[in-house]
């Protein structure tokens, strides 16, 4: 007779490895997103040709001039550099609004997807806990895929039942998934 005959299969899984990786991935998704947030904070804040330094300055300086002599000249000196001050500040004012809408709409984005996962997480539970005695081990697979999908998103910790089931909470002990249920998260516009 030819062949291979395959009693089973064994899933070979380690936990604390995966909960470490599960961690560093949460690590590296929050220390980018803030990165990129704060780099372009600082290009609206420190660009060399729209320097809201320099523009201050300007101002200052005929502010001065106009202590000194106060002639026609420096006063509409003194005028045109508060205007273009003023309307660098709004201008400012708009990039930095513009930088809070990008901001928001990642945010919803990720609880979307946050949502989603943990949903998935929730009925993979309910296969689980329902296919009594059958090998779960494709659903542990697709379980640990969307423990780490979720990683990137936020930090958590988890806990798992006999059968494999595993709930997963928020570093707070807010619940995100218990058993078969998921709980939503929720944006909220702070004004």
């Amino acid at each position: 007779k030819n062949g291979v005959n395959i009693g089973s299969v064994n899933r070979i899984y380690d936990n604390f490895l995966s909960k470490n990786l599960r961690s560093a991935n949460s690590k590296v998704s929050e220390n980018e997103a803030l990165y990129q947030t704060l780099s372009q904070l600082e290009n609206l804040l420190q660009s060399d040709k729209d320097n809201i330094g320099a523009y201050l300055n300007d101002a200052v300086k005929s502010i001065r001039e106009l202590g000194l002599e106060a002639s026609t000249t420096n006063r509409a000196t003194f005028l045109n550099r508060l205007s273009t001050l003023t309307s660098r500040i709004n201008s400012l004012g708009d990039q930095i609004q513009k930088e809070k809408a990008n901001a928001t709409d990642y945010i919803k984005t990720n609880v979307k997807e946050v949502n989603s996962l943990t949903s998935q997480l929730a009925s993979i539970n309910t296969n689980i806990f329902n296919n009594v005695g059958g090998d779960n081990s494709d659903l542990f697979d697709q379980q640990e895929q969307l423990l780490q999908k979720l990683s990137q998103h936020l930090d958590f910790t988890t806990t798992a039942d006999e059968k494999g089931v595993v709930n997963v909470m928020l570093k707070n002990g807010i619940s995100l998934v218990d058993n078969n249920k998921s709980y939503e998260l929720n944006t909220k516009n702070n004004p």
